[in-house]
């Protein structure tokens, strides 16, 4: 028995198991179990590629880290749309990784150039990127890239900068990063275009501030979770970036479907009465939306108004705005509005759980929990916010 027959008849084994029994003849045990748990993986990750026959996958570690199919189109998808078929020449990834990225964007290009520092990356790359079909995407060993490589005006450059130091901490700061893209800066000058992707930790205000050139920043989120930064730089540029909250999310034919929200910067919403119309819609901006700080400029733009103006709860009475706010956070009809007198909170009664949220509020979570003696979870969920005349207040909705 050879590993890829090994891989078929045990693909649904426990793995740790499957470690603890005696090898076959011919089979390396630790590779095969290592395979079995990055097809897994990539079932949920990157179906695209479980559903590609041969693929090799690296450790888990690097597995869990690597970008997901969703933003890896979305990368695609945006050079698509800003640039023309006589524009894509040459794409090179300076920080090829698992290629993830790279083999969605790749496609698009004439000439593809894929370079990474670890050889053991660049040989899971050279196997892959043909299955893949890529098989003429060049595979680059080198931590050093000669700058005939990247430095041309016909180049669209990629990089994702390694956010671990030498102990594998996590780093977060633009010149603790692998490359320092504060450092490359002057030499990508030359280049068509550049696209960096970020951690979600850094703060955009700062990140713009550091780095000249950017057209465009996208916070980039997976079913409501911010995943990364995305920043278009274009030499040259100089006028205001525009903020771009995207929100991925994958039907039930797993389509991914987009929404997004772009402004250069905020807007002023209106703010709501302290005492809430009874039925009206509770708006909670998706973390992109937050991320971007364009939560404001979208309340504007669609005639929402604010609980306060700390509180970053809108509402709305406009039933035809429900699949819009769906598609950039969470939406919930509120049932009632209560103080935090004992009259008021006797309209919990009978409540056993709820989901409960602090926006603008002093305390904690768990200590509000304990003092209105509720567990986690229900169909309930509670706001405890400040209202426009700074009182504070408690409103119990149900999600939509």
């Amino acid at each position: 028995m050879d590993n890829e027959a090994f891989i078929h008849e045990h693909l649904r084994d426990d793995v740790r198991l499957l470690l603890l029994r005696r090898a076959p003849e011919g089979v390396d045990l630790p590779w095969c179990a290592q395979q079995i748990e990055g097809y897994r993986t990539a079932q949920r990750k990157l179906p695209h590629w479980a559903a590609t026959e041969g693929i090799h996958y690296p450790p888990r570690l690097s597995m869990e880290q690597c970008s997901s199919w969703e933003t890896a189109q979305y990368k695609r998808q945006l050079l698509e749309s800003r640039l023309t078929p006589d524009d894509r020449i040459r794409l090179v990834d300076m920080t090829g990784g698992l290629a993830v990225d790279f083999s969605a964007m790749a496609p698009l290009f004439h000439e593809s150039i894929y370079i990474e520092r670890l050889p053991h990356l660049c040989d899971l790359a050279a196997h892959n990127l043909p299955l893949l079909g890529l098989p003429r995407a060049e595979v680059v060993n080198t931590a050093c890239p000669d700058a005939a490589l990247w430095q041309r005006t016909d180049t669209v450059l990629f990089l994702d900068p390694a956010r671990r130091d030498a102990t594998g901490q996590k780093t977060v700061a633009l010149a603790d990063c692998t490359p320092n893209i504060l450092e490359l800066q002057p030499l990508w000058q030359k280049c068509k275009l550049i696209v960096i992707k970020l951690s979600p930790m850094l703060d955009i205000a700062s990140t713009l501030r550091q780095v000249e050139g950017v057209s465009e920043v996208h916070a980039i989120s997976v079913r409501g979770e911010c995943k990364e930064l995305l920043l278009i730089i274009a030499p040259g540029y100089a006028s205001m970036a525009r903020r771009i909250a995207a929100n991925l999310s994958t039907d039930k034919k797993g389509h991914v479907q987009t929404a997004c929200f772009s402004k250069t910067e905020g807007g002023t919403p209106q703010l709501a009465e302290s005492v809430l119309p009874g039925g009206c819609l509770l708006f909670e901006p998706g973390a992109s939306l937050l991320k971007t700080q364009l939560q404001d400029a979208f309340a504007q733009e669609n005639g929402l108004a604010k609980v306060h103006p700390m509180s970053n709860l809108f509402i709305t009475q406009e039933e035809t705005l429900v699949q819009t706010l769906q598609a950039h956070g969470r939406i919930m009809r509120l049932v009632r509005q209560m103080d935090f007198s004992k009259k008021s909170l006797r309209g919990l009664r009978g409540m056993k759980q709820a989901n409960l949220t602090l926006r603008n509020f002093p305390g904690t979570v768990d200590a509000l929990r304990r003092q209105l003696k509720l567990k986690e979870g229900g169909p309930d969920y509670l706001f405890a916010t400040t209202m426009a005349d700074n009182s504070h207040a408690l409103l119990h909705c149900h999600r939509i």
